[in-house]
């Protein structure tokens, strides 16, 4: 179980393909704030395949991939992947 696991469940219950979601809201969903290097490098949210970066379980666990991140809006658009 990964940390992120709370945002996995979360996408998981989404009846939509797009979550159009703030830094805060993510915050919200964990439980817990999202690292500084979130808030600072657009590759935090990167959706590799491989790699040590646990954050993407969260997200690429429930089918879904970042498709925009805004760093300075401090704002990411999760989008259903097939």
């Amino acid at each position: 179980m990964s940390k992120y696991s709370p945002l996995r469940d979360h996408l998981l219950r989404l009846r939509t393909d797009r979550w159009d979601a703030t830094f805060g809201e993510i915050e919200d969903v964990l439980g817990f704030p999202l690292p500084p290097s979130a808030y600072r490098y657009p590759a935090w949210w990167s959706n590799e395949v491989s790699g040590r970066h646990v954050q993407k379980i969260g997200w690429l666990g429930a089918g879904f991939r970042t498709s925009q991140v805004d760093i300075a809006g401090r704002r990411v658009t999760f989008t259903r992947h097939s």
